[in-house]
């Protein structure tokens, strides 16, 4: 259950043009605590948002009217917008499909079919780590106004930009006095790189092309620092409206744009690390990566010798030749020799004085100042990086407590390569024990059937193994039973709750009367598996059972897709009747529905994973594409579900597929094709052992 405090639920605005999505979702968030505000698509997803301001949006990938990346993209264009976190549903993660929806604004990603507890994990971490946002923007906020009326440079300048005033915070934030400023111009305190730009803006604003300036720039601090200041300036105008001098604002920003940095520094060091292969890759790249990132002058990386046993510079980077060489290390052996023997922790040392760690201290950097990142393989260091900065001011604890998770995260980094060095030599066998898993799924699916009902069938498992079961047989002489499972998610785990539910319907563990009545079946399996007690697994499900005599078909479904009917005239009739699936939520009763079946009908029974299938536009080939591909077959032909595998296999590109495809069909035959029932073929229709007896 979610435990932010607050005196009201959270709101959760959800839009899904999946009805059975929304229900399930509704289920899930609302026994977490959530309120849950529901649109079917994007323009009304964007209209509630303004009517009831959410705390969180799920957007469902593909919706009509408009999908969830334009609503996104619009969403974050309304009041307060940018502040809200939005989670994409979608059972696309490509590259492209992932670079559209991060442009557009999505937080994070959960894949169909939706896994309560993941979304729920997620959802707690989005909205904990929003609220954060906003507390840390509203203490911003805070901080700016005390700035203002406080600690904030108010200023005017001659038409020259020369300071004709100054009030007594240039005196606290700069360091220089105000009689000594005064005359000078506002240029000569800006740091050199900015000044031509800021510059060429004060000459536009004198020539009347801006009506006021509002930029950021660095500036010069008595003490040899560097700060930067948020600084706005507008002319002031005579009464023949023209400019008689300037005046403005400046406050100080140093921290933030500071922390800026350190956040741009971070995150240089994560992408290198991720994108490596190797760590001599990692550290090569690091070197011009880190320096640019903090406008730092030189770096260094010194490793272990295997065969000296010494510290050797191995590579170098200078901010002015780029990857060239530069003519000698800028520490010597022995000082490098020094820090390598006591490299436990990142420290920033004076070269003039006796090296001394620096974690949590702050110190000012001088011209020989250095920054030491151990590289650590667990607790042995096996080199350094070492950087040689330029700017004094980033010298402080927020430097060192960056540096350090740095240094941590070099450390993880080589830790996870020696584990993967581990992870590989078992891969081939665990790819092994999958297929031989796979292997022994096929082995529990029945054979095909000939008679009164002729049922074939094509499995086919995702190479990470899916959650797909399903089975059918003659419950007696007049009764046919079919059904398919597909349990959430993939793996072991998966396949292991799909032949716990076989063996409850092959061991007839409910009541006996109960497989006659689907909707009695579904309410039973979720009575037994529901998902707190199954790994936090549930599952969806087709039932049904045909009349012979009656030539009628009984059937109910959990959440599953539609089963579909084909008569002999091409008609399709899809067969489903809405439940949500098994093991969301207890006490749940299920409808039935009852259709007639004539001669020559032909029923389709099938995963999601038959049409669930990516496209190069990033569109999913759907449900509806599947049901006409089946409409369009010729009618009947031996060798039809093979013609349909084939034409999917194609849409699929041949490649293989991310979910288990499962697909049965039953073609409903005249009586003068039924078999005759022997004695001993009673006798296991009582065992439920017939359907095998029949192969």
């Amino acid at each position: 259950m979610a435990t932010f405090p607050s005196s009201t639920p959270l709101v959760v605005l959800l839009a899904d043009d999946d009805r059975s999505t929304r229900l399930i979702l509704r289920m899930v968030l609302q026994k977490e605590g959530y309120e849950v505000v529901e649109t079917e698509n994007g323009a009304l997803c964007l209209e509630a948002f303004m009517n009831r301001k959410p705390d969180i949006v799920i957007l469902d990938a593909q919706m009509p009217v408009m999908d969830g990346f334009e609503c996104c993209k619009r969403l974050k264009q309304l009041p307060f917008g940018d502040r809200i976190p939005v989670i994409m549903l979608t059972g696309l993660q490509t590259p492209r499909d992932m670079d559209a929806a991060f442009q557009a604004g999505v937080a994070d990603f959960v894949s169909k079919p939706v896994h309560p507890p993941l979304l729920s994990r997620r959802l707690h971490y989005i909205l904990k780590s929003a609220q954060s946002e906003i507390a840390l923007r509203e203490s911003e906020e805070r901080y700016r106004l005390v700035v203002d009326n406080l600690q904030e440079v108010i200023f005017q300048t001659d038409l020259e930009g020369r300071f004709s005033f100054l009030n007594p915070a240039w005196t606290a934030i700069t360091g220089f006095a105000q009689d000594s400023a005064i005359g000078q111009p506002l240029l000569d305190y800006i740091y050199p790189d900015d000044g031509p730009k800021l510059a060429h803006a004060l000459h536009e604003m004198a020539l009347s092309q801006l009506p006021h300036l509002r930029t950021e720039a660095r500036f010069m601090t008595a003490d040899g620092n560097i700060g930067w200041m948020d600084l706005y300036i507008s002319p002031l105008m005579s009464r023949e409206d023209t400019i008689v001098s300037m005046s403005g604002s400046f406050s100080q920003i140093t921290e933030r744009k500071s922390r800026q940095l350190l956040d741009k520094l971070e995150y240089s060091v994560v992408q290198v690390l991720a994108e490596s292969m190797t760590l001599a890759e990692a550290l090569s790249n690091l070197l011009p990566v880190m320096g640019q990132a903090m406008a730092w002058e030189q770096g260094e990386l010194w490793q272990l010798n295997p065969v000296s046993k010494g510290i050797d510079c191995v590579e170098q980077w200078h901010s002015q030749v780029g990857s060239v060489k530069v003519p000698e290390p800028y520490l010597s052996e022995e000082e490098a020799h020094h820090f390598w023997t006591h490299g436990t922790y990142t420290l920033v040392a004076n070269l003039f004085n006796s090296v001394e760690g620096a974690q949590g201290l702050t110190c000012a950097l001088t011209p020989r100042s250095v920054i030491v990142i151990p590289i650590l393989g667990g607790d042995a260091c096996l080199g350094m990086i070492v950087f040689v900065p330029t700017s004094r001011f980033l010298g402080d604890a927020s430097l060192l407590k960056c540096l350090d998770s740095i240094g941590a995260q070099l450390n993880t980094f080589i830790l996870r390569k020696l584990a993967e060095e581990e992870v590989a030599r078992y891969h081939d066998q665990m790819c092994h024990e999958l297929r031989q898993a796979a292997d022994y799924i096929r082995a529990l699916l029945p054979p095909s059937l000939s008679g009164t009902v002729s049922i074939r069938h094509l499995f086919v498992p995702s190479s990470d193994l899916g959650g797909d079961i399903f089975d059918y047989y003659w419950l007696d002489p007049d009764h046919l039973v079919v059904y398919l499972v597909d349990v959430a998610g993939h793996g072991v785990q998966s396949a292991l709750l799909s032949i716990s539910i076989l063996n409850v319907m092959r061991s007839r563990s409910l009541q006996n009367d109960d497989y006659y009545v689907p909707a009695k079946v579904l309410q039973a399996l979720n009575h037994i598996f529901q998902m707190d007690m199954q790994g936090n697994n549930y599952f969806t499900m087709w039932y049904g059972v045909y009349d012979r005599v009656q030539r009628t078909l009984t059937y109910a479904c959990a959440g599953h897709p539609p089963a579909l009917l084909l008569a002999a005239n091409g008609e399709v009739q899809k067969l489903s009747t809405g439940g949500i699936a098994i093991g969301l939520l207890p006490e749940i009763d299920y409808e039935q529905g009852v259709h007639e079946i004539g001669e020559g009908n032909c029923l389709y029974l099938f995963s999601d994973g038959v049409y669930e299938i990516p496209q190069d536009n990033g569109q999913v080939w759907g449900f509806e594409a599947f049901a006409q591909l089946v409409a369009d077959e010729p009618q009947p032909q031996p060798d039809q579900l093979e013609s349909i595998f084939s034409q999917i296999s194609h849409i699929n590109r041949s490649k293989a597929f991310e979910d288990d495809f499962s697909l049965i069909q039953l073609k409903f035959n005249g009586e003068e094709s039924s078999y005759f029932v022997s004695t001993e073929d009673h006798l296991r229709f009582e065992q439920g052992t017939l359907s095998k007896a029949r192969s």
